[in-house]
């Protein structure tokens, strides 16, 4: 899978946590960025 479309399901993944929470995006982000072992080139994307 390509790293823009990892970056995207990240991204996805964050609003609806953001949307069902009170997280904040500052943590919910890079945690699942973490948990996807994420790539530092599709984490800077999906910011």
């Amino acid at each position: 899978m390509g790293f823009r479309r990892e970056a995207r399901i990240i991204a996805l993944q964050t609003l609806y946590e953001l949307d069902c929470t009170k997280h904040r995006a500052e943590e919910v982000l890079p945690r699942l960025a973490n948990e996807k072992a994420l790539l530092q080139e599709a984490f800077s994307f999906s910011q």
